[in-house]
């Protein structure tokens, strides 16, 4: 009775917590190195993944980076985050690019239409609490020599 207990208990918190979005080990890695360049942590979870046949693209969250404060555990200093985007297109890599972050953009979704990515999010309105952007708003980026290049309005 103990195992059954003990296996219903594993698989409800692996139904409720999920599993991190699948991307190549070649973007895994990219993820990786700029955690650990700025020694934040990944909250994979929240991790937005876009595939076709020549691009994969995707949005993702670095918190808490620590940077040159050695003594702290990576990830653990603040409750601040920002939202980054890197990829791979026509087997490129792409360099990660701050698309949003606490207190600018909430950066919810990404999409690719006719070869133009789009983050759609939400803006902070000069009254709103940083918890909680209300603004709608959408960032557009096109692909320009290994770098992501935000497409202005």
């Amino acid at each position: 009775m103990r195992k059954i207990i003990t296996l219903v208990a594993l698989f409800i918190s692996s139904v409720c917590y999920g599993q991190c979005p699948e991307v190549s080990s070649e973007v895994e890695a990219m993820i990786k190195q700029h955690a650990e360049s700025v020694r934040g942590g990944e909250y994979c979870r929240t991790r937005q993944v876009v595939k076709t046949e020549s691009a994969e693209v995707v949005l993702y969250t670095i918190e808490g980076p620590c940077y040159k404060d050695e003594q702290s555990r990576p990830g653990s200093c603040g409750n601040h985050y920002f939202r980054n985007m890197t990829g791979i297109i026509d087997g490129k890599k792409y360099e990660k690019i701050v698309v949003g972050g606490k207190g600018s953009f909430l950066a919810k979704s990404l999409s690719i239409d006719e070869g133009v990515i789009v983050v759609e999010g939400l803006s902070y309105a000069k009254s709103d609490p940083m918890c909680c952007p209300s603004v709608s708003g959408v960032r557009k980026y096109q692909f320009d020599t290994g770098s992501f290049v935000e497409i202005e309005p």
